[in-house]
């Protein structure tokens, strides 16, 4: 991983290399899933209990504007979208209980997906739309090590992480679930580990220039953007892989 500063040009994904200001969301959230890209991108779920709040953005018009509620509230939870109107919200928390429920939106409405196996929260997930997508890591009632892939219809289970974390993040867009990478998390105490998955296995190829949880991803496993997170406090830092 290398750290991004000012407008140094490090590669040609990433040009210029810094970040402006958007428009704000017309509401707060938290914890909540997202995907999509910078033109076409959608945030769902969220805040400290559960909200069913669906947010689309449109990059032409740097604006955002309400989606169709999600089924079902929850925060906590993750998911994968090539664009608004293409995604899928995954488990998470609803109250105090963890989901296995997953849902898929069109557009304009949610409607209900395939279920996971394992109920869980604090985990992350990535993929190129609601039939491609993969779930790794999170709290069912420890640290998880589990992965599980989805092909539109049912999840099943895929390798397990070289280690069992929460609150790490994933990038995998464009994609597919054979070009994942998982970075950072908490286990015992943060971690920096990066490893990356072939829809089979994990296998750890680099490390964050600190260890760090609740950060966000993007990408693919050649090709990465890790941003924020917490080494004890929040950092601003964003690396590239």
């Amino acid at each position: 991983m290398r750290s991004i500063s000012g407008n140094t040009v490090i590669n040609a994904y990433f040009s210029p290399e810094a970040f402006s200001a958007g428009a704000d969301m017309t509401t707060g959230l938290v914890t909540a899933g997202s995907g999509g890209t910078m033109a076409d991108g959608i945030v769902f779920g969220g805040n400290n209990s559960g909200v069913t709040t669906t947010l689309e953005y449109d990059g032409s018009a740097d604006s955002w504007s309400s989606g169709g509620a999600l089924s079902t509230a929850r925060w906590d939870t993750t998911g994968a979208a090539s664009s608004s109107s293409d995604a899928i919200c995954v488990g998470g928390i609803s109250g105090t209980t963890k989901l296995t429920s997953s849902e898929e939106y069109n557009g304009s409405a949610w409607g209900a997906g395939g279920a996971i196996a394992t109920a869980r929260g604090a985990f992350c997930g990535a993929g190129g739309n609601s039939s491609d997508a993969f779930v790794a890591g999170g709290f069912p009632s420890g640290n998880s090590a589990v992965t599980e892939n989805y092909n539109g219809s049912s999840w099943s289970t895929g390798g397990s992480l070289a280690t069992a974390t929460r609150a790490g993040s994933v990038s995998g867009s464009n994609g597919v679930t054979s070009a994942g990478m998982c970075g950072g998390g908490y286990a015992s105490s943060n971690v920096a580990t990066c490893q990356t998955y072939n829809a089979t296995s994990w296998s750890i190829t680099d490390s964050l220039s600190a260890a760090k949880y609740a950060l966000s991803m993007c990408g693919s496993s050649s090709n990465s953007l890790a941003t924020g997170g917490n080494t004890g406090s929040t950092v601003s830092t964003a690396e590239v892989y």
